[in-house]
This record gives structure tokens, sequence and C-alpha cells, in this order.
């Protein structure tokens, strides 16, 4: 099978047919085939796949497929659109079909142009096979018609209700589980820290108690800091940790800036913070 065909984005195509005779491979996948170049002022060929195809190994794993894959009934809708592909699965149960042999290849609306103009994408549906048991039924079937192939359009063009591509959903749905596992080491990171600095257990309160502060700032201050009583003063710990301003005078000239190199970690914590806060008031 090799379709090649343009479509509105609220369109669908559907292909009812049957699978290969036996053979070591098949799949069904989409392409992106012609895109116009305005520059060039031509077409000229992508060929790239637009998702994951429908294989062989993956019908394998669905109940329809269990027991046989081979010269077994299938339809396949292509669509970019939601409502078409409800409208196309409705339309195709009330002819009598089973749900469980349908199957939609998504087209990714935000990485194609779709519609009828002759600037618009053109889009190649592949039947791919490989090594027929039977050389002889799988000749015969390639030169069969194995299915029919209907365009559906809605008879009042709307707006689409745009599927989320696999892809998508896949990278969202991997990132969140990165999260997730983050949030539990950063758990057992803040609960390490606690069992090292217990002995500074009221020191670390306080400082949390400052906005903005949590474990983690809090511990890398007093790491820094150290014994807090070795400064006998306020002024004196923020001369020390470089947040004081000074001037310094040659000449005619005067010099501004702090009272020594700020430390790195007490700087890199509250630069994080400003940042935040910089971050949240915007967002406000």
């Amino acid at each position: 099978m090799w379709l090649d065909y343009r479509m509105r984005p609220d369109k669908a195509i559907v292909y009812v047919g049957i699978t290969p005779p036996e053979c070591e491979y098949f799949s069904y996948i989409e392409y992106i085939a012609l895109r116009y170049s305005e520059e060039l002022s031509t077409y000229h060929r992508i060929f790239t796949s637009l998702g994951d195809s429908i294989s062989l190994s993956r019908l394998q794993s669905e109940p329809a497929y269990k027991t046989n894959v081979f010269s077994e009934p299938i339809i396949i809708i292509f669509t970019a659109d939601k409502v078409a592909d409800q409208n196309a699965r409705e339309a195709l149960m009330n002819a009598g079909y089973p749900e469980e042999i349908m199957h939609t290849l998504v087209i990714p609306k935000d990485l194609v142009c779709m519609g009828l103009v002759a600037e618009s994408d053109t889009f190649s549906t592949l039947s791919r096979i490989a090594l027929f048991k039977d050389q002889s039924e799988g000749e015969n079937f390639i030169n069969s018609t194995p299915g029919i192939v209907y365009r559906l359009t809605p008879t009042i063009e709307g707006e689409p209700d745009y599927y989320i591509p696999d892809s998508a959903i896949f990278l969202i749905d991997s990132m969140l589980k990165i999260y997730d596992n983050l949030q539990v080491e950063i758990k057992r990171i803040e609960e390490r820290i606690k069992f090292y600095l217990k002995d500074k257990e009221n020191e670390l309160r306080i400082l949390m108690s400052v906005p903005e502060i949590g474990i983690v700032i809090g511990s890398n201050l007093l790491a820094e800091i150290g014994d807090i009583h070795d400064f006998p003063t306020a002024d004196k710990l923020a001369k020390w940790a470089g947040l004081t301003p000074s001037v310094y005078q040659s000449t005619n000239t005067n010099y501004t800036g702090s009272s020594r190199n700020m430390v790195p970690i007490i700087f890199d914590g509250l630069l994080l913070k400003l940042h935040t806060l910089r971050l949240e008031d915007q967002g406000n």
C-alpha cells in the first residue's frame, strides 16, 4: 500500500483492509513526502516519518491479534483531529466493525502544513512487508487490492481538536518521572543534611525563618560561617562575607566595591534567592 494525499486538519483518511499473509515483518507508517519551498518556488522531497509505526510486533501484543495477526482485518485512521478520529470510529462501529481492530496514526499538526492548497504538505502512507513465508501467496497479496481507502470530510469546517503526538506524550511522561525521582533524591539529601547538622538544629531553624532561605541555603551558610561566635558583631560577619560596601580613594578617584570578595556559597545562595523573588514578582 502506498497512499499520497493532502488533507485538511479536520479531515481523516481511513484504510479498511487486511494484514499481509505470514511474513517476517510488516508495518504501516506515515511520512511527510513533499514540502513546498517559497524560496525555490518548487517542491522538495522530505520523506520523513511522522511518528511510530503500526508494526507486526505491536499488533501481536493487542488482544484482537493475540492468536493470529496475518490475513486479519485491520483499520487505520490517519488524522490530526480528535473529533475526526472519534467520528470515524463511530461510523465504522455503526457499520459493524469492532473497535479493537481500529488504529490511529496521528499527524502531528505542529510539524506539518495541512490543507488542500498547492503549498500544503503532501503525505505518504506506506505498508512495508518483508520475507513472505509463502512467496506466491505474498505476490498475490501485493498484486491484489487488500483494502479500501475513505476520505472523511465534515459537513461544516470547524476548528480541529488536535492530538498531542505520542512522542510528545512520551517525553512529557519521561520528564515527569525524572521530576518525581529528583524529588525523592532531594528529600533524601535534605534528611542527610539534617542528620549532619543535628547539633546546629537551632541555628538552622533561625536561618530558615528568613524568607526564601530553606534547608539547602541555610546549611550552606552554616557550613561556610562555622561558629557564629567567631564574629563579635553582625557588622564583622557582614564584612567577612563581603556584603558591606567600601570606598577606596586614590588621588582624586574613588573606587567603590565590597569589603572583600564575596564568599562564593553565600553569593550563590543570595543570587539564587534574588532571582527567584524577581521571577515571582514578574509572575504577579
